[in-house]
């Protein structure tokens, strides 16, 4: 991949910060985008607390029961992954709070996702990232941040035998 120019690069990010900004714009008026919003921000700002148990533990009580949902998957992934841009959640890196927040609200929509942990070396340090997948395929997800990251761990791990990789 060709470096990328500070102002292109600047440019993107304003151009995406803007987008989720409307994403967040738009789902404060709507009654049942906002009642999600809400539930979403209070979560992320759980995680961190909630992470300080072991893993399996943290995400089988992030996987509630399957429920109606008065607003879209397109709709959920969209909030979830502005308010993950915006550092809902931090001290986790965005990957891990999208991924967390994701996997919550669309198994409790029914959308049978898992998620992915990996590592992959980056000179001398060893970088973390966490993704989705549906039906062994990555969830909106770029293909080549999936490949770069050697699998760790799945949760639930039914998929992980299916292969959890494009």
């Amino acid at each position: 991949m060709a470096p990328m120019f500070p102002l292109k690069r600047a440019l993107i990010r304003l151009q995406r910060g803007l987008s989720y900004a409307a994403v967040l714009a738009a789902a404060l008026i709507n009654r049942a985008q906002r009642h999600l919003l809400i539930e979403a921000l209070g979560l992320a700002r759980e995680l961190p607390a909630r992470l300080e148990q072991p893993l399996p533990v943290a995400l089988l009580a992030l996987t509630p029961p399957v429920q109606p949902q008065a607003v879209s998957l397109d709709a959920t992934r969209a909030i979830v992954d502005a308010l993950s841009a915006f550092g809902a959640g931090r001290p986790l890196g965005i990957c891990l709070r999208r991924s967390l927040l994701r996997y919550h609200f669309l198994q409790r929509a029914g959308l049978p996702v898992v998620i992915h942990f990996g590592a992959r070396r980056q000179g001398q340090d060893i970088a973390g990232h966490a993704w989705l997948t549906l039906h062994g395929q990555p969830y909106h997800e770029k293909a080549e941040h999936v490949l770069a990251h050697t699998l760790m761990w799945s949760y639930p791990a039914a998929e992980a035998s299916q292969g959890a990789r494009p």
